[in-house]
This record gives structure tokens, sequence and C-alpha cells, in this order.
């Protein structure tokens, strides 16, 4: 019998090992924490158990009645561990127990103590049966009762908890349930029903070994993060259970209503019969079974998804939506149908602090209204997902933080109202959230649903950045449509084939026409109104347009002035893709600029007046104190010809002074004409060659050999000519040299030309400080000068739309008059011959 114990008592030490690692993985893993703690002292008072029982049988010829007593009293340590470890597990915030818990344990303590006495083992012997035969004292009775009390009150507390338990403390619950249940039944029988029943402990050697179960589940259970479903393989044994009886009660049925006819061959071929019911089972268990187990899951709340089929079909939903809201409730409500959860809300990160929630279901009637809409999420918890980068549990925090941000945490997914919380990222950034509660069933998440949720999460992170690119493009449609529809500037848009593609209302109101009689015709239909060409030339590449002032006229509208610019349109590898013109009414511009004028001109009419009168008045005033004196000194025949000769010289100076008025406001009564300006320009020079000749002034000349013709009055511009000449041979005095220059230029952005003529003497220059004033009438620095001709001069080049400019030579002492006019309509620079003086 000795012999026959040896396997026993040599399969000790491996057991002990086993369950002492995994006390001491549990209680390393997280020292402080109370499960941990109560585990490792429950599990230690199991070995302690087992060591003591192996102990015993391990001398059968003279068994020990000292590791007797040490076995009942490490049992009894056991039922205090289990009180303890039940009130700690799975994982309370503080260890708090009931008056009944910590009088058990106690009591557990006082049992202990109570063992090591005859009380409750008097003595241990081998009767003439040869087993080991313990003879139990007064108190084993109540040894017993203590153990029973002890593991039903910590049963007790745990199906409490798990009532109210959810997710993977539920779980954890369960395994250790089923650990101990395995465990309490093992041991129980072999260690305390068998010998109060038979009174022989034979069998006690082997309950220790039922311990590896309970501790091994609930160290599995304290230390992973992330559980398997327990039920799983409980719920195909109970489906398969269920399917085999089912398919063999109907099975059986039919044989026993055919029974009658099938008795013949039931006798005369057996193997037939067999190879029958066999094909019949299987047609009649596979239909069974998957009926009762979706029985089951619908009754638990446990229906099962298909992954690939959960995936393909978020895929589809999520590829045809272009927008955020649609977007985020589509989320919302697949995870809710697919994973049959509590709540679900999808929330939009602004990538600041707030979560807006964009996406919401819920399974309570009043759930929608006691979520927020918008919450200030924590940087902590926004850092920890990006560095996550998938799904967090909440049951999981402590893989990723310390205790104390822990808390911290712990209420933000409280605020979120999630078990499971997933980032949704954009381009390595966090763009969104899906907070995701607790299932109905009260299951905790594993991992196929996690794999699931971050599935979702990147493909929803793509959708969004799909969306969000959409939304960019939309607003900036809407927005360039709204400034395009309130502008008050007219745009036109043509497509690299000529086609016009884009029309503004401002451009169609002054054209006079509909959008859409516009849209996708040739551009050459603008031709006739003034904009084709324009546009043309942009898209051909032959010139750009900018500031371009013309002439809009439209077939039902009066003629109107604008300005227009143009611009290339380049798509990709910047090839011209269109072109687009831009315009703007100028008629009020115009008007406010004619009005301006009138207003200067009132203005100068005001100044100009009294300049006149002044200069009147005083020869006036000469004739008339002469007149005056004249009846007294009428006989005094010097005095008379004083007078005479005063009068005729005062007159002489009032019809000078009024010819020169004429010339001042004189303007030409026929239409400006295309005119060369070297035509009056030369007359002018020949006018004033004998003047040049007597002072012996030097001319030189530069004309630029391609001139274009101006809009002008031949007469006019000659006497401007004439009058800069003489200023110039007047300020040079003898000598000198007149340098004449006359170029062209072409307009800002435009076709538009312009002649620039400069003419520059040697002579002392003008005074920096009388620059402002040299063109106003009446200001003069010659001694016998009347201010008038540099005045007419400028109301002539203004009548002509063109500038004169007075300036001091830079190379050299001297003025510089420069003046500016437009080349006549249409008119290209020609080629001259160049001329040099």
């Amino acid at each position: 019998m000795g012999a026959a114990m040896l396997p026993t008592s040599a399969a000790g030490p491996p057991l002990w090992a086993v369950n002492l690692f995994l006390a001491g993985l549990v209680y390393i893993r997280n020292p402080r924490k109370a499960p941990n703690q109560a585990f490792a002292a429950f599990v230690l008072a199991v070995v302690s158990w087992s060591f003591c029982v192996n102990m015993v049988y391990a001398n059968t010829a003279q068994p020990s009645i000292l590791w007797g007593r040490l076995a009942f009293a490490a049992a009894s340590l056991i039922g205090s561990g289990f009180v303890l470890f039940c009130q700690a597990f799975p994982e309370p915030t503080r260890l708090s127990a009931s008056k009944g818990s910590w009088a058990l344990i106690f009591l557990g303590a006082l049992m202990a103590g109570l063992s090591l006495t005859p009380l409750v083992l008097r003595e241990v012997g081998i009767p003439g049966t040869g087993r080991i035969q313990p003879d139990y004292g007064p108190l084993y009775p109540a040894f017993g009762v203590f153990i029973l009390t002890a593991f039903g009150h910590g049963i007790w507390t745990l199906m409490r908890r798990w009532r109210t338990a959810r997710g993977r403390s539920k779980l954890q619950i369960q395994y250790l349930s089923l650990g101990f249940c395995i465990a309490l039944c093992g041991g129980t029988t072999t260690n305390l029903i068998i010998p109060a029943l038979t009174g022989s402990s034979g069998l006690g050697a082997y309950g220790p070994y039922f311990s590896i179960f309970f501790v091994g589940l609930t160290a599995h259970a304290i230390i992973r993060h992330r559980l398997m479903d327990i039920r799983v393989a409980v719920s195909k044994g109970v489906t398969y259970g269920l399917s085999v009886a089912i398919a063999a009660l109907a099975i059986w049925g039919i044989f026993a209503a055919v029974g009658r006819e099938l008795t013949f061959h039931l006798h005369s071929s057996t193997s037939a019969l067999a190879l029958g019911m066999a094909i019949l089972g299987m047609v009649v268990f596979h239909p069974v079974r998957v009926a009762v187990q979706g029985l089951l899951d619908r009754y638990c709340y446990r229906q099962g998804y298909n992954y690939r089929h959960a995936i393909k079909t978020i895929s589809r939903v999520l590829a045809g939506l272009l927008r955020a809201d649609a977007l985020c409730q589509e989320l919302a409500t697949f995870i809710f149908t697919t994973l049959k959860v509590e709540e679900v809300a999808v929330y939009l990160y602004d990538g600041h602090a707030v979560l807006e929630r964009r996406g919401y279901q819920s399974a309570s009637a009043d759930g929608g209204a006691q979520a927020e809409p918008a919450i200030v999420a924590s940087p902590s918890i926004m850092a920890l997902l990006a560095r996550a980068g998938g799904p967090i549990l909440y049951d999981e925090l402590e893989r990723w933080i310390d205790s104390g941000a822990g808390e911290r945490l712990a209420e933000e997914f409280t605020a979120l109202r999630s078990e499971v919380i997933v980032p949704v990222l954009v381009e390595d950034r966090i763009a969104a959230l899906l907070a995701v509660g607790s299932k109905l069933s009260g299951d905790p998440f594993f991992t196929p649903d996690i794999e699931l949720l971050a599935t979702i999460g990147h493909q929803a992170g793509v959708a969004l950045k799909r969306v969000q690119l959409y939304e960019e493009v939309t607003w900036m449609k809407d927005y360039s449509e709204s400034i395009l529809r309130h502008m008050e500037s007219g745009v036109i848009a043509v497509s690299h084939d000529g086609l016009l593609t884009m029309i503004n209302e401002a451009g169609a109101r002054m054209l006079g026409v509909a959008t859409t009689e516009v849209v996708g015709s040739p551009a050459g239909r603008l031709i006739p109104c003034g904009l084709g060409l324009p546009l043309l030339d942009t898209l051909t590449g032959k010139l750009v347009y900018t500031n371009y002032e013309a002439m809009l006229t439209p077939a039902s509208r009066p003629p109107l002035p604008i300005m227009l610019s143009t611009s290339v349109l380049r798509g990709r590898a910047d090839e011209p893709a269109g072109a687009v013109l831009v315009f703007n009414d100028l008629s009020r511009i115009k008007a406010l600029e004619e009005e301006k004028r009138r207003i200067e001109r009132l203005a100068a009419i005001g100044a100009f007046s009294s300049r006149i009168a002044h200069e009147i008045k005083n020869p006036l005033v000469a004739i008339k104190t002469f007149a005056e004196l004249l009846p007294e000194r009428y006989a005094d025949e010097e005095f008379r010809d004083t007078f005479a000769r005063t009068m005729l010289h005062e007159v002489d100076r009032i019809d000078t002074l009024v010819q020169r008025l004429r010339g001042l406001s004189a303007r030409s009564t026929s239409p400006l004409q295309p005119v060369s300006i070297r035509a009056p320009l030369e007359e002018a020079l020949c006018l004033l060659s004998a003047e040049f000749a007597r002072r012996k002034i030097k001319l030189a000349c530069q004309y630029h050999p391609a001139l274009p013709p101006v809009m002008g009055d031949h007469d006019q511009l000659k006497q401007v000519f004439v009058n800069l000449c003489l200023n110039s041979i007047e300020a040079m005095g003898a000598g000198g040299t007149l340098a004449i220059a006359v170029r062209s230029e072409s307009g800002q952005g435009g076709p538009t030309y312009k002649l620039i003529i400069e003419i520059a003497d040697t002579g002392t220059g003008i005074p920096t400080e009388h620059l402002s004033n040299i063109f106003e009438p009446f200001f003069t620095l010659k001694d016998k000068g009347t201010g008038l001709g540099l005045a007419i001069c400028q109301g002539i080049i203004d009548y002509h739309r063109g500038s004169i400019v007075a300036t001091n030579r830079a190379d050299s002492p001297g003025a510089l008059f420069t003046l500016t006019l437009p080349a006549a309509e249409g008119e290209a620079p020609h080629e001259v011959p160049t001329s040099d003086r």
C-alpha cells in the first residue's frame, strides 16, 4: 500500500510549485491591490493544506497525527481566506467586508487553532482494512459546518456581485466560479462527503489536486487583461448536447412510427439500417444545432456576427457617405446593432479640446437626452488615445498608465459613458472618437469585438478623410459662388477648348443676358461686345490684360465703359487649362471724375476770376487816374501826350490779357482726329528755327521708330509745343541745347499704347518749391510774364486726355517737361523714319 501511495506523494511538489508560482505571479503583478494580496494568502493556505494532507498519506505505516491536525488548521484558514478573497474580488476600490464576513474570518482563525487539539482530530490510525482511519473529535461537525458556511458565504458574495457586475469584472467572476466549482466538487467529495458517509479517507489524497483548476483559472482572470469568452465552450457544449438529444428523439420517433413496416428489414439488413440512421442523423443534426444556437443566443442577447460580412457591410455603407453627420450616425447605428451594446456615441474632435457628438444610438428611450452634445476632453486621454492608436478598454486602463492617472481617465470614460473608446485617426491625428457602451448581455468585449472596432476605426478614418475633403471642396465651391454672386465685378471663365464655363450674375447683368444663355457657348460669341478678343488673346497666350480700359457694347444696352483684367487658369503640370476675365463698370467712376473736373473747374474759375479782376484793374486804375486829372491839366501838352501814351499802353495790355484768356479757354469745335505727333512738333520747331539760330541754341530731336498716331487737334498741339519751346528758349538765354525725345510705350497689361514727349533744356531749371504751382493760371517766374502759358498747355493736354509734368533734369541743370498722350483706339505703332537734329 505504501508503494501505491508513492506516485501520489511524488506528484505533490509539482502541484505545490505550480500553485505557489501562480500565487506569486499574481501578487508581484500588483502587490498593492487587495484582490492580489487576498488571492496569494488564499493559495498559500491551499498549498499548506495540500502539503499537510500529502504528509499524512506519505507514511501509511505510521500516520502522523501532527500533519493531520495541521491539515485541518490549514483547511480552516482556507475557509477564512476564501471569504476574504471573495470580499476583495474582482476589483473593489477599497476592501470593505460585512460584519458576518469578518465574523467568519475570525472564526476560521479560531477553528485553525482548535484544529491543533484533539477537539477536531483525536487520532489517525490504520485498522485491519489497511487504510488510514481518522478518529474525529467532538468539534469535527462544527468544522464541517464552518467550511460549508464559509464557502457558501463566499459563493453568495460572488453571486451578488455577478448580478451587478459588467464587462470584464463579470467575466472574472465567471472564471473564478468555474474553477471553484471544479475544485469544490472534487475536494469536497473526496475529503468531506465520502469520509462523512463511509468513515474512510482513502480518496482524500486526491482532493488537493482539484485546487489546480481553481488557482489556475482565478490567476488567469486576475492577470489577463482581455479574457476569452468562457461561455463559448459552454454554449457550444450545451448546443451540441441539446442538438444531439433533439436529433436522437426525432430519429427515434421516426423509427418508432414506421418500426412495424421495417421489422423485416431490421433483421435482414442491419448494416444498411446503420448507414441510413447515420445519414439521417447528419441531415437532422445540423439544422437542429443552428436553430438551438440561435435561440440560445437570442435569449441571452448574444447573437453572433460574421466578421467578414460585418466588415464588408460597413465598407459598403461608408463608401457612399459624403457628409460628416450621416457618416457618424451610420457608424453609431452599425456598432449598436452589430455588437448589441447599450449605447454608442460618435464624437468629432476639433483638434483642441472639444468633442462634438455627431452620431448617437441608445437602447433606452431617453438615452439621447441624457448624453451631452459636447464634451471637453482632457489632454491626457487624447494623448493616451494617440499613443495607443487603437481601441482602449475601461478595464485595461492599468496597462497604459499608473493608478493615479487611471482614476482621472476613468472619470473621462464615465463622462463619455463608454466601456471602449476607439480613436479615429486621419493622417496620424485624432479626428473623431467612437465611444461604445456596455453590452446588453453584460458580456465584456472579447478579442474579435476589439478587432472589429479597430477595423471600423481604420475604415472610419479613411471615410472621414474623404468626407473632410468633400466638405472642404463643397465649402470652397459655395464660398466662391457666394463671392461671385455678390461681386459687383463681372467674371467670365473659358475652358481650354474655348467654351464659356462660367459667368456670374453681375457679368450677365452688364451684358444683358441670362447666365444659362452664355454658359457652354464659344468665347467668340462675346467678340461683338468687346470681351471675346481679350479672352481669346489670353487663352492663346498672346497677351494678358491688366486694368485695361475698354468699351462694353451689349446688343440690348447702351455702351458701357469698363476696366478689364485677364488671367490664365493653369491645371496639372502648370499647363494652361483656361482663362478668366474680370471686368468692372466704370460708368459711375467716369461720372464721378467728370463731376470732380466740373467742381475743379468751378473752383478754378473762382480763383481765375479774382486774378483776372486784379490784372484788369491795374491798367484801369492808371487810365482812371489820368482821366481824372485831364480836366485840370488839359492845357498841358506834355500831360496830354503822356496820357495818350499811357492809355494806349494800358489798353494794349488789357487787349493782350484778353487774347491770352481766349487762348486759355479755347476748345476746338472740330472732333479729335488721328494725328501723327511729328507733324505739329515739326511745324512748331520750324516756326521757332530763326529764334534758335539767333540765340545759337542747338536742337536735338530723337523719334522712336514705331510711333502710333494720337487722337488730337493739330493746331492746339502745335500751340503746346510752341509755348514749351519758347519757355525753354527764354530760360536758356544765349546758347544751350534743347533736347526733344518722342517714344511709345505699351499700356499696363493691355495693347493700349501711349506716346511720351520729353522736352529738356539746359537753363536754370525750376525752383523745387514752385514745381507744384507751375501750371496754375497767373503763376509766373518771369518779370513780364502773364502766368498763362503753361496753364494753357495743361488745359490743352487735359482736353486730349493726357498729362504734363514739370521736373528738373537729374543729369544736368535745366527743366524737363514730360507729356503723355494716349494712342488712337485700335492703332498700333508703325515704323517712322528716325530723326536727329
